[in-house]
């Protein structure tokens, strides 16, 4: 008997962040799922609550909708700016 309950089965748990803030967190036992949400993370500018959509095993921090808020003013403003 193996000395921990999970010891033979493998389960990553990514966490997903952005300027220095852990927006959310995820767990899978498909290193295929793990390398796919990753990617799309890394490689789209989109907001935790979008990655979320699309990956429905990734959850959100209480802090994620705040932060994308934020984000999302930040942009408008610098779009504003340059009119």
């Amino acid at each position: 008997m193996p000395p921990y309950i999970a010891a033979e089965k493998k389960v990553y748990s990514p966490d997903f962040w952005k300027e220095g803030v852990c927006l959310a967190h995820a767990h899978t036992d498909d290193i295929t799922t793990l390398a796919t949400v990753v990617d799309f993370w890394l490689c789209n500018d989109i907001t935790t609550k979008e990655l979320a959509q699309k990956f429905v095993f990734v959850k959100p921090s209480d802090k994620a909708s705040a932060f994308d808020e934020n984000q999302q003013s930040k942009e408008q403003r610098k779009i504003c700016k340059w009119r």
